[in-house]
């Protein structure tokens, strides 16, 4: 078989959401170096095409951009609908985009907008992506969370920081959400042939709170003089992202290509499956059936 056949058939279709900037971007790069085909999934049309036309182009097909708000589930589940019409499978989803705010804002939907971009749009993507996941040999889910998520409080009546509100805790409790679902769904979807884990990419040099009023800007520049570039931060993302890699380990948590014991709330099974049916409830999907 020709070279650039076999490049072809071993391509595989990688979606990232929050590709068109920081550690998105990176591994979106270092993944079209490789010769995979990217869906990158953005709010800011203008910045993906310009991170589209930057990749180094993939014998499986043009890469793609979709712009969304990831902070609204319609627009979530129009993403999934755009993604069924037009693909044949989905080898890797990075659910990767996230943001932190200064102060509580409910979306038009009603929803705590950090709680919606950083934890139910990668919920509602992953369970509405499954069919195109289980076509994929052996499709990976791969979340990014955070090694903050150890500071959250688990509070099952406070899920959308309904009683207090600030920048750290909420962000923090939403990287906790990522990993106690992760560990749900790794359990329920066991014998699917699917892998879904999480990592922390460290303290990286995002956009991160930029253009926010307040504390935040300055917060973001003085914190970027510390942070590592995204390309150190993306290795785990891509590293988790390699069959070869993480065949066979699902459900766990790492830091810099490590596996890491999971602490606090996380590690209760029952708290996850709790907090991942509570979840399901906002993205259109019915519990029953996931």
């Amino acid at each position: 078989m020709p070279a650039e056949k076999a490049k072809e058939l071993s391509a595989k279709t990688i979606i990232i959401t929050g590709g068109t900037s920081g550690i998105g971007l990176a591994a979106a790069r270092a993944f079209a170096d490789r010769g995979q085909r990217l869906i990158l999934i953005g709010r800011d049309a203008d910045r993906g095409r310009e991170a589209i036309a930057r990749l180094a182009p993939s014998p499986a097909g043009p890469h793609r951009l979709i712009s969304a708000d990831l902070s609204l589930m319609s627009q979530v589940r129009s993403v999934i609908m755009d993604i069924e019409a037009t693909e044949e499978r989905i080898d890797v989803l990075a659910n990767n985009a996230g943001a932190w705010f200064q102060h509580r804002a409910l979306t038009a939907e009603g929803i705590e907008r950090t709680v919606a971009i950083n934890h139910l749009a990668p919920v509602a993507l992953t369970l509405g992506l499954k069919r195109l996941l289980l076509a994929a040999p052996a499709a990976r889910v791969v979340n990014t969370g955070s090694f903050v998520y150890r500071q959250a409080r688990y509070d099952p009546d406070n899920l959308q920081a309904e009683k207090h509100f600030s920048t750290n805790a909420t962000y923090a409790a939403t990287k906790l959400y990522n990993l106690m679902v992760t560990r749900a769904l790794a359990n329920r979807w066991l014998d699917t042939g699917i892998t879904l884990n999480c990592f922390s990419p460290g303290f990286v040099a995002t956009e991160f709170g930029r253009g926010e009023s307040g504390l935040l800007e300055p917060l973001y520049r003085f914190t970027r003089l510390f942070a590592i570039p995204p390309e150190k931060g993306a290795a785990t993302l891509i590293h988790l992202a390699d069959t070869a890699v993480s065949a066979g380990i699902s459900g766990a948590y790492f830091e810099k290509r490590r596996r890491r014991d999971v602490r606090g709330p996380a590690a209760d099974l029952d708290l996850c499956e709790a907090l991942l049916d509570w979840s399901v409830r906002f993205t259109g999907f019915d519990a029953r059936t996931v």
